[in-house]
């Protein structure tokens, strides 16, 4: 279980720092599936996105989500 916060906790920065990289909300969506997928090997889904992202309407991640 201890594994499990650092990881949270360095998603969450490298959420944050996303969010100052990225103004427009679907590129930061599209950010942070990458990050998710490439970097953390975690599937994305549009609920996940949402509690990570917490910008624009629940449609915006699964839009970007199907894009991606």
């Amino acid at each position: 279980m201890s594994d499990v916060l650092p990881d949270e906790t360095c998603l969450a920065a490298e959420i944050e720092r996303l969010k100052g990289a990225h103004p427009k909300t679907r590129e930061l969506y599209r950010e942070v599936c990458a990050l998710l997928f490439f970097r953390y090997g975690i599937t994305p889904t549009a609920n996940r996105l949402y509690q990570l992202v917490r910008r624009g309407s629940m449609g915006t991640p699964t839009a970007v989500l199907g894009e991606f």
